[in-house]
Protein backbone atom coordinates (compact mmCIF):
# COMPACT_ATOMS: atom_id res chain seq x y z
CA UNK A 1 0.00 0.00 0.00
CA UNK A 2 1.24 3.62 -1.31
CA UNK A 3 2.18 5.69 2.05
CA UNK A 4 -0.05 9.15 1.49
CA UNK A 5 1.08 12.01 2.92
CA UNK A 6 -0.60 12.47 5.63
CA UNK A 7 1.05 9.06 6.81
CA UNK A 8 4.46 10.59 5.49
CA UNK A 9 4.16 14.09 8.19
CA UNK A 10 4.65 11.35 11.24
CA UNK A 11 7.66 8.89 9.55
CA UNK A 12 10.16 8.39 12.21
CA UNK A 13 14.09 7.97 11.26
CA UNK A 14 15.44 5.31 9.39
CA UNK A 15 18.77 3.57 9.53
CA UNK A 16 20.54 5.15 6.69
CA UNK A 17 24.37 4.47 7.77
CA UNK A 18 26.65 2.46 10.13
CA UNK A 19 30.72 2.92 10.85
CA UNK A 20 32.55 1.92 12.83
CA UNK A 21 35.87 3.48 13.75
CA UNK A 22 38.93 1.19 13.90
CA UNK A 23 41.75 3.83 14.21
CA UNK A 24 41.56 4.16 17.55
CA UNK A 25 41.47 0.37 18.74
CA UNK A 26 37.53 0.29 19.15
CA UNK A 27 37.19 3.01 21.76
CA UNK A 28 33.88 4.08 23.54
CA UNK A 29 32.34 6.80 22.66
CA UNK A 30 30.14 9.29 25.07
CA UNK A 31 29.10 12.00 23.28
CA UNK A 32 27.88 13.27 19.63
CA UNK A 33 26.74 16.94 18.88
CA UNK A 34 25.49 18.54 15.82
CA UNK A 35 27.11 22.06 14.83
CA UNK A 36 23.73 23.84 15.29
CA UNK A 37 24.62 26.77 12.72
CA UNK A 38 24.59 25.49 9.46
CA UNK A 39 22.09 26.66 7.08
CA UNK A 40 19.26 24.01 5.94
CA UNK A 41 21.10 23.61 2.62
CA UNK A 42 24.27 22.86 4.26
CA UNK A 43 25.38 19.54 4.65
CA UNK A 44 25.29 18.44 8.48
CA UNK A 45 28.50 18.10 10.60
CA UNK A 46 28.46 16.45 14.07
CA UNK A 47 31.43 15.98 16.61
CA UNK A 48 31.72 12.65 18.27
CA UNK A 49 34.39 12.03 21.51
CA UNK A 50 35.67 9.40 23.32
CA UNK A 51 39.21 8.92 24.85
CA UNK A 52 41.85 11.00 23.70
CA UNK A 53 39.80 11.63 20.31
CA UNK A 54 37.45 14.53 18.65
CA UNK A 55 36.29 13.11 15.16
CA UNK A 56 34.20 15.36 12.94
CA UNK A 57 31.90 14.07 10.40
CA UNK A 58 29.88 15.21 7.55
CA UNK A 59 27.07 13.52 6.04
CA UNK A 60 26.26 14.11 2.65
CA UNK A 61 22.77 13.84 0.79
CA UNK A 62 23.60 13.51 -2.25
CA UNK A 63 22.66 9.99 -3.05
CA UNK A 64 22.93 7.14 -0.04
CA UNK A 65 23.31 9.37 2.74
CA UNK A 66 26.95 8.09 3.95
CA UNK A 67 29.21 9.35 6.95
CA UNK A 68 32.51 11.25 5.82
CA UNK A 69 35.15 11.75 8.31
CA UNK A 70 36.62 15.44 7.78
CA UNK A 71 38.85 15.49 11.16
CA UNK A 72 40.94 13.51 13.56
CA UNK A 73 42.23 15.54 16.38
CA UNK A 74 44.18 13.54 19.35
CA UNK A 75 44.27 15.53 22.62
CA UNK A 76 47.75 15.44 23.92
CA UNK A 77 48.93 17.31 26.33
CA UNK A 78 51.40 16.31 29.17
CA UNK A 79 49.51 14.88 32.38
CA UNK A 80 50.03 11.61 34.34
CA UNK A 81 46.42 11.05 33.65
CA UNK A 82 44.73 10.13 30.19
CA UNK A 83 42.39 12.05 29.31
CA UNK A 84 38.85 9.84 28.17
CA UNK A 85 36.45 12.71 26.95
CA UNK A 86 32.54 12.46 28.28
CA UNK A 87 31.07 15.47 26.90
CA UNK A 88 31.13 18.38 23.98
CA UNK A 89 29.67 20.92 22.68
CA UNK A 90 29.75 23.43 19.59
CA UNK A 91 29.49 27.12 19.85
CA UNK A 92 31.50 29.76 17.62
CA UNK A 93 33.29 32.94 17.29
CA UNK A 94 30.84 35.23 16.66
CA UNK A 95 33.21 37.92 15.16
CA UNK A 96 34.70 35.18 12.71
CA UNK A 97 32.39 32.60 12.55
CA UNK A 98 35.00 30.23 13.09
CA UNK A 99 33.28 26.40 14.46
CA UNK A 100 34.79 25.78 17.98
CA UNK A 101 34.65 22.62 19.99
CA UNK A 102 34.11 22.58 23.53
CA UNK A 103 35.46 19.21 25.06
CA UNK A 104 36.19 18.15 28.58
CA UNK A 105 35.89 14.65 30.81
CA UNK A 106 38.56 12.87 32.90
CA UNK A 107 40.76 14.83 33.71
CA UNK A 108 38.73 17.85 34.79
CA UNK A 109 39.60 20.54 32.41
CA UNK A 110 37.63 22.06 29.29
CA UNK A 111 39.57 21.90 25.67
CA UNK A 112 38.09 24.74 23.34
CA UNK A 113 39.49 23.37 19.81
CA UNK A 114 39.44 25.29 16.29
CA UNK A 115 38.11 22.37 14.10
CA UNK A 116 39.55 24.72 11.29
CA UNK A 117 43.01 25.00 11.93
CA UNK A 118 42.68 21.47 14.17
CA UNK A 119 44.49 22.51 16.97
CA UNK A 120 43.34 23.40 20.69
CA UNK A 121 43.46 27.59 21.31
CA UNK A 122 43.02 27.45 25.28
CA UNK A 123 42.26 24.99 27.75
CA UNK A 124 39.84 25.77 30.83
CA UNK A 125 41.12 24.76 34.56
CA UNK A 126 39.61 24.84 37.80
CA UNK A 127 37.32 21.86 38.33
CA UNK A 128 38.22 19.62 40.90
CA UNK A 129 37.13 16.43 39.30
CA UNK A 130 35.99 14.53 36.02
CA UNK A 131 33.81 16.69 33.86
CA UNK A 132 30.69 14.99 33.08
CA UNK A 133 29.12 17.70 31.20
CA UNK A 134 29.04 20.87 28.92
CA UNK A 135 25.82 23.22 27.60
CA UNK A 136 26.17 26.43 25.29
CA UNK A 137 23.89 29.06 26.47
CA UNK A 138 21.28 29.87 23.86
CA UNK A 139 21.35 33.68 24.54
CA UNK A 140 25.49 33.77 24.05
CA UNK A 141 27.76 31.50 22.20
CA UNK A 142 30.43 32.96 24.81
CA UNK A 143 28.61 31.04 27.39
CA UNK A 144 29.75 27.59 28.23
CA UNK A 145 28.46 25.55 31.82
CA UNK A 146 30.06 22.53 33.00
CA UNK A 147 29.16 19.96 35.43
CA UNK A 148 31.49 18.15 37.57
CA UNK A 149 32.16 15.06 40.03
CA UNK A 150 33.33 17.93 42.66
CA UNK A 151 29.68 18.60 42.70
CA UNK A 152 29.47 22.52 41.29
CA UNK A 153 27.93 23.77 37.96
CA UNK A 154 30.78 26.51 36.73
CA UNK A 155 29.86 29.18 33.88
CA UNK A 156 33.03 29.76 31.85
CA UNK A 157 32.98 33.29 29.82
CA UNK A 158 34.57 32.48 26.49
CA UNK A 159 34.76 36.18 25.32
CA UNK A 160 38.60 36.94 24.99
CA UNK A 161 38.15 39.96 27.10
CA UNK A 162 37.48 37.66 29.61
CA UNK A 163 40.21 35.46 29.18
CA UNK A 164 42.41 36.10 32.33
CA UNK A 165 39.86 35.34 34.07
CA UNK A 166 36.97 33.02 32.49
CA UNK A 167 35.38 31.93 35.11
CA UNK A 168 32.32 34.22 35.57
CA UNK A 169 29.69 32.09 38.39
CA UNK A 170 29.74 28.95 40.36
CA UNK A 171 26.52 27.02 41.38
CA UNK A 172 27.44 25.20 44.84
CA UNK A 173 26.72 25.40 48.30
CA UNK A 174 23.03 23.28 48.88
CA UNK A 175 22.43 22.49 45.30
CA UNK A 176 23.96 19.43 45.02
CA UNK A 177 25.73 16.76 47.35
CA UNK A 178 26.91 14.08 45.03
CA UNK A 179 28.77 14.25 41.35
CA UNK A 180 26.53 16.44 38.97
CA UNK A 181 26.37 14.45 35.64
CA UNK A 182 23.91 16.54 33.77
CA UNK A 183 23.06 19.85 32.80
CA UNK A 184 21.05 22.18 30.49
CA UNK A 185 20.02 25.78 29.76
CA UNK A 186 16.54 26.72 29.13
CA UNK A 187 15.95 28.66 25.63
CA UNK A 188 15.65 32.15 27.55
CA UNK A 189 19.74 31.47 29.28
CA UNK A 190 18.08 32.37 32.72
CA UNK A 191 17.55 28.58 33.81
CA UNK A 192 19.74 26.05 34.35
CA UNK A 193 18.69 22.88 34.93
CA UNK A 194 21.44 20.32 36.76
CA UNK A 195 21.04 16.39 38.00
CA UNK A 196 23.28 14.09 39.71
CA UNK A 197 24.59 11.36 41.72
CA UNK A 198 22.64 12.30 44.69
CA UNK A 199 18.81 12.29 42.60
CA UNK A 200 18.26 15.65 43.12
CA UNK A 201 17.21 18.21 40.28
CA UNK A 202 17.55 21.89 40.85
CA UNK A 203 16.72 24.60 38.46
CA UNK A 204 18.98 27.97 38.92
CA UNK A 205 18.07 31.24 37.62
CA UNK A 206 21.08 32.77 36.36
CA UNK A 207 22.26 36.79 36.11
CA UNK A 208 22.34 38.32 32.20
CA UNK A 209 26.07 37.40 31.43
CA UNK A 210 28.70 38.68 31.29
CA UNK A 211 27.32 40.43 34.99
CA UNK A 212 29.41 42.69 37.24
CA UNK A 213 32.15 39.63 38.27
CA UNK A 214 32.67 38.70 34.85
CA UNK A 215 36.26 39.04 33.75
CA UNK A 216 36.93 39.48 37.54
CA UNK A 217 38.92 37.20 39.76
CA UNK A 218 35.65 37.30 41.90
CA UNK A 219 32.97 35.16 39.80
CA UNK A 220 29.67 35.05 40.96
CA UNK A 221 28.48 32.74 43.41
CA UNK A 222 24.92 30.83 43.55
CA UNK A 223 24.38 29.01 46.39
CA UNK A 224 20.91 28.57 46.07
CA UNK A 225 18.73 27.09 43.32
CA UNK A 226 15.05 28.43 43.39
CA UNK A 227 13.84 24.77 42.51
CA UNK A 228 14.89 21.63 44.22
CA UNK A 229 13.40 18.26 44.21
CA UNK A 230 14.47 14.48 45.51
CA UNK A 231 11.22 13.03 44.27
CA UNK A 232 11.06 12.57 40.65
CA UNK A 233 12.72 9.77 39.79
CA UNK A 234 12.63 8.17 43.74
CA UNK A 235 16.31 8.28 44.94
CA UNK A 236 17.86 6.94 41.76
CA UNK A 237 20.95 8.64 39.96
CA UNK A 238 20.30 11.49 37.30
CA UNK A 239 22.14 11.04 34.02
CA UNK A 240 20.49 12.84 31.35
CA UNK A 241 18.16 16.10 31.44
CA UNK A 242 16.68 18.53 29.15
CA UNK A 243 14.10 21.56 28.78
CA UNK A 244 11.60 20.97 26.68
CA UNK A 245 9.94 24.28 26.24
CA UNK A 246 8.63 25.17 30.05
CA UNK A 247 8.46 21.48 30.37
CA UNK A 248 11.28 19.14 31.70
CA UNK A 249 12.63 15.74 30.30
CA UNK A 250 14.73 13.53 33.00
CA UNK A 251 16.39 10.29 32.97
CA UNK A 252 17.86 7.76 35.83
CA UNK A 253 19.65 4.56 35.78
CA UNK A 254 19.20 1.90 38.22
CA UNK A 255 21.54 -1.00 37.75
CA UNK A 256 19.34 -3.49 39.69
CA UNK A 257 15.74 -2.46 38.96
CA UNK A 258 13.30 -4.94 40.71
CA UNK A 259 10.09 -3.27 40.56
CA UNK A 260 10.52 0.02 38.94
CA UNK A 261 11.13 0.05 34.74
CA UNK A 262 13.54 2.21 34.10
CA UNK A 263 12.10 5.47 32.30
CA UNK A 264 12.36 8.97 31.07
CA UNK A 265 10.17 11.26 32.66
CA UNK A 266 7.84 14.40 31.14
CA UNK A 267 7.48 16.59 34.00
CA UNK A 268 6.40 20.62 34.87
CA UNK A 269 6.97 22.79 37.80
CA UNK A 270 3.99 23.94 39.14
CA UNK A 271 3.25 27.32 38.18
CA UNK A 272 7.14 27.54 36.53
CA UNK A 273 6.46 30.21 33.39
CA UNK A 274 9.84 31.60 31.49
CA UNK A 275 7.99 34.73 30.16
CA UNK A 276 7.25 36.32 33.38
CA UNK A 277 10.42 37.90 35.18
CA UNK A 278 13.12 35.81 36.83
CA UNK A 279 13.21 35.89 40.78
CA UNK A 280 16.31 37.26 42.27
CA UNK A 281 18.97 35.27 44.41
CA UNK A 282 17.02 36.16 47.66
CA UNK A 283 13.62 34.48 46.81
CA UNK A 284 15.79 31.04 46.34
CA UNK A 285 13.81 28.80 49.39
CA UNK A 286 15.52 27.06 51.83
CA UNK A 287 16.67 23.67 50.94
CA UNK A 288 17.56 21.97 53.94
CA UNK A 289 15.27 19.28 55.18
CA UNK A 290 12.81 19.34 52.54
CA UNK A 291 12.70 16.75 49.65
CA UNK A 292 10.71 19.34 47.35
CA UNK A 293 11.40 23.28 47.57
CA UNK A 294 10.52 25.57 44.80
CA UNK A 295 10.15 29.48 44.81
CA UNK A 296 7.61 29.00 42.03
CA UNK A 297 4.72 27.66 44.13
CA UNK A 298 4.16 29.14 47.39
CA UNK A 299 0.84 27.60 48.65
CA UNK A 300 2.68 24.95 51.05
CA UNK A 301 -0.59 22.61 50.33
CA UNK A 302 0.24 22.72 46.18
CA UNK A 303 1.91 20.10 44.83
CA UNK A 304 5.45 21.17 43.69
CA UNK A 305 5.60 19.37 40.39
CA UNK A 306 3.47 17.02 38.22
CA UNK A 307 4.74 14.13 36.07
CA UNK A 308 3.39 14.49 32.75
CA UNK A 309 4.15 10.89 30.93
CA UNK A 310 6.91 8.00 31.44
CA UNK A 311 8.62 6.78 28.59
CA UNK A 312 9.83 2.92 28.99
CA UNK A 313 13.30 2.51 28.08
CA UNK A 314 13.93 -1.19 29.23
CA UNK A 315 17.80 -2.08 29.03
CA UNK A 316 18.55 1.85 30.00
CA UNK A 317 20.00 0.72 33.15
CA UNK A 318 23.44 1.76 32.38
CA UNK A 319 25.19 4.95 33.49
CA UNK A 320 25.73 7.61 31.06
CA UNK A 321 23.57 6.96 28.85
CA UNK A 322 21.62 10.02 27.24
CA UNK A 323 18.83 10.30 25.01
CA UNK A 324 18.41 13.57 22.56
CA UNK A 325 15.71 15.41 21.75
CA UNK A 326 14.65 16.60 18.01
CA UNK A 327 13.97 20.48 17.71
CA UNK A 328 10.14 21.52 16.08
CA UNK A 329 10.83 22.66 12.46
CA UNK A 330 7.68 23.02 10.36
CA UNK A 331 5.52 21.84 13.01
CA UNK A 332 7.15 18.48 12.84
CA UNK A 333 8.65 16.99 16.25
CA UNK A 334 9.82 16.94 18.48
CA UNK A 335 10.79 13.70 18.58
CA UNK A 336 12.90 11.90 22.01
CA UNK A 337 15.27 8.87 21.27
CA UNK A 338 17.16 6.39 23.00
CA UNK A 339 19.60 4.06 22.40
CA UNK A 340 20.04 1.23 25.22
CA UNK A 341 22.65 -0.74 25.64
CA UNK A 342 21.72 -3.68 23.51
CA UNK A 343 22.10 -0.91 20.48
CA UNK A 344 18.27 -0.69 20.04
CA UNK A 345 17.32 2.98 19.41
CA UNK A 346 13.64 3.59 20.22
CA UNK A 347 11.57 6.88 19.37
CA UNK A 348 8.44 8.71 20.93
CA UNK A 349 7.15 11.68 18.77
CA UNK A 350 6.27 13.85 22.04
CA UNK A 351 3.80 15.65 18.78
CA UNK A 352 1.84 12.35 18.59
CA UNK A 353 1.09 12.74 22.49
CA UNK A 354 -1.16 15.93 21.92
CA UNK A 355 -2.81 15.06 18.82
CA UNK A 356 -3.68 11.95 20.40
CA UNK A 357 -5.08 13.34 23.55
CA UNK A 358 -7.48 15.69 21.16
CA UNK A 359 -8.07 13.01 19.09
CA UNK A 360 -9.57 10.92 22.17
CA UNK A 361 -11.90 14.36 23.39
CA UNK A 362 -13.42 14.43 20.66
CA UNK A 363 -14.70 11.05 20.16
CA UNK A 364 -18.62 9.45 21.50
CA UNK A 365 -17.52 7.21 24.23
CA UNK A 366 -15.14 5.19 23.05
CA UNK A 367 -16.22 4.74 19.35
CA UNK A 368 -13.04 4.80 17.14
CA UNK A 369 -14.67 2.24 14.66
CA UNK A 370 -16.65 5.37 13.45
CA UNK A 371 -14.17 7.98 13.87
CA UNK A 372 -13.80 10.40 11.01
CA UNK A 373 -10.72 12.37 12.07
CA UNK A 374 -8.35 9.46 13.63
CA UNK A 375 -4.68 10.94 13.30
CA UNK A 376 -2.61 8.43 10.24
CA UNK A 377 0.07 7.20 13.44
CA UNK A 378 -2.80 5.34 14.90
CA UNK A 379 -2.86 2.19 12.87
CA UNK A 380 -5.28 -0.53 13.76
CA UNK A 381 -5.16 -4.22 14.99
CA UNK A 382 -6.56 -6.94 12.55
CA UNK A 383 -8.18 -9.45 14.31
CA UNK A 384 -6.79 -12.97 15.08
CA UNK A 385 -6.81 -15.29 12.71
CA UNK A 386 -6.28 -18.97 12.24
CA UNK A 387 -2.86 -20.29 11.66
CA UNK A 388 -2.91 -20.58 8.00
CA UNK A 389 -4.92 -17.85 7.16
CA UNK A 390 -1.97 -15.63 9.50
CA UNK A 391 0.75 -17.29 7.34
CA UNK A 392 -1.01 -16.90 4.26
CA UNK A 393 -1.06 -13.29 5.10
CA UNK A 394 2.53 -12.95 6.58
CA UNK A 395 3.16 -13.77 2.47
CA UNK A 396 1.32 -10.83 1.19
CA UNK A 397 2.40 -8.64 3.43
CA UNK A 398 5.92 -9.41 3.46
CA UNK A 399 6.43 -5.78 1.25
CA UNK A 400 5.01 -3.43 3.39
CA UNK A 401 5.37 -5.25 7.33
CA UNK A 402 6.04 -3.49 10.78
CA UNK A 403 8.49 -5.12 11.44
CA UNK A 404 11.36 -6.28 9.42
CA UNK A 405 14.61 -7.39 9.44
CA UNK A 406 17.29 -6.13 6.83
CA UNK A 407 21.12 -6.20 6.46
CA UNK A 408 21.87 -6.83 10.22
CA UNK A 409 19.01 -4.27 11.50
CA UNK A 410 15.54 -4.56 12.73
CA UNK A 411 13.10 -2.13 12.11
CA UNK A 412 9.82 -1.94 14.34
CA UNK A 413 6.89 0.63 14.56
CA UNK A 414 4.52 -0.73 16.75
CA UNK A 415 2.12 -1.14 14.05
CA UNK A 416 -1.01 -3.75 13.01
CA UNK A 417 -2.22 -3.67 10.19
CA UNK A 418 -1.68 -0.18 8.35
CA UNK A 419 -4.33 2.33 8.12
CA UNK A 420 -6.83 1.25 5.30
CA UNK A 421 -4.93 -2.34 4.66
CA UNK A 422 -7.98 -4.17 6.09
CA UNK A 423 -11.97 -3.17 6.60
CA UNK A 424 -13.63 -2.41 9.52
CA UNK A 425 -15.17 -5.56 9.86
CA UNK A 426 -11.41 -7.04 10.01
CA UNK A 427 -10.13 -4.81 12.55
CA UNK A 428 -10.12 -5.76 16.51
CA UNK A 429 -10.82 -2.21 17.79
CA UNK A 430 -10.74 -2.40 21.81
CA UNK A 431 -6.94 -4.57 20.81
CA UNK A 432 -6.21 -1.06 18.95
CA UNK A 433 -7.69 1.43 21.41
CA UNK A 434 -5.42 -0.96 24.63
CA UNK A 435 -2.58 -1.03 22.03
CA UNK A 436 -2.83 2.88 21.52
CA UNK A 437 -3.06 3.48 25.13
CA UNK A 438 0.01 1.48 25.58
CA UNK A 439 1.50 4.42 23.26
CA UNK A 440 0.10 7.47 23.37
CA UNK A 441 -2.07 7.81 26.72
CA UNK A 442 -0.53 10.52 28.90
CA UNK A 443 -1.79 11.67 32.15
CA UNK A 444 -0.55 9.94 35.70
CA UNK A 445 1.14 6.71 34.61
CA UNK A 446 2.57 4.97 37.79
CA UNK A 447 6.45 5.05 38.52
CA UNK A 448 6.65 0.98 37.15
CA UNK A 449 5.07 1.81 34.02
CA UNK A 450 5.92 4.12 31.14
CA UNK A 451 4.74 4.43 27.09
CA UNK A 452 6.51 2.17 24.75
CA UNK A 453 8.08 3.30 21.81
CA UNK A 454 6.71 4.22 18.31
CA UNK A 455 9.24 3.11 16.59
CA UNK A 456 12.13 1.07 17.36
CA UNK A 457 15.59 -0.26 15.30
CA UNK A 458 18.11 -2.65 16.62
CA UNK A 459 21.16 -3.14 15.23
CA UNK A 460 22.01 -6.67 15.03
CA UNK A 461 24.91 -9.13 14.48
CA UNK A 462 28.71 -8.05 14.45
CA UNK A 463 27.27 -4.47 14.48
CA UNK A 464 25.94 -4.20 17.87
CA UNK A 465 27.06 -2.07 20.24
CA UNK A 466 26.01 -0.76 23.73
CA UNK A 467 24.85 2.71 23.14
CA UNK A 468 25.64 5.78 24.84
CA UNK A 469 24.11 8.94 22.91
CA UNK A 470 21.82 10.13 20.60
CA UNK A 471 21.52 13.68 19.15
CA UNK A 472 19.81 15.22 16.28
CA UNK A 473 20.45 17.95 13.61
CA UNK A 474 19.17 21.55 13.79
CA UNK A 475 16.60 20.75 11.00
CA UNK A 476 15.30 17.94 12.71
CA UNK A 477 15.87 15.27 9.86
CA UNK A 478 19.34 13.39 11.08
CA UNK A 479 19.92 11.33 14.19
CA UNK A 480 23.05 9.77 15.07
CA UNK A 481 23.63 7.53 17.62
CA UNK A 482 27.25 6.60 19.28
CA UNK A 483 28.38 4.19 21.57
CA UNK A 484 30.74 1.21 22.62
CA UNK A 485 33.64 -0.15 19.84
CA UNK A 486 33.70 2.74 18.26
CA UNK A 487 29.83 2.80 16.49
CA UNK A 488 28.25 5.93 14.75
CA UNK A 489 25.31 5.07 13.45
CA UNK A 490 22.97 7.66 11.05
CA UNK A 491 19.43 7.64 10.89
CA UNK A 492 17.14 10.19 8.67
CA UNK A 493 13.77 10.37 7.31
Amino acid sequence: MATTPSEREWDLPMLKATNQVHEYGERDFYSVKFYPYTSPEEDPIFAVVGGEVVIVFRITSCGKPETIKLLELSVDVDDEREEDLYSCVWTRDPSKGTPLLCAAGHRGVIYIIDVVKGEILRVLTGHGGDINDLAISPSSPYILASASYDQTVRIWSLDPVHEKYPLAAMLLGEGHKADVYTIAFHHSGRYLLSGGADSVVNVWTLPIFPDKNTGTAKPTLIRYPHFSSSEIHDGRIIDCIAWHGDLILSKSEEEEVKEKENVIVLWCITSFDSSLPPPSPSQAPAIQGHDTKSYFSTDPKEVKFTRLAHFHIEDGDLLYTRFGLSPVVDGIGPVLGFMTKYSRLKFWDLRRLVDYVEYCGSLEGDDHQHATNRPAFLHPCNKSRSAGAAALARVRDTSSASSTSISGHSESTNTEGGLGSSSNANVDWKKSANKWKEMYRVGIPGLNRGLKPHKEVGIEGKSRFTGRMVSWSAEGRWCVAVGSKGFVVVFGR
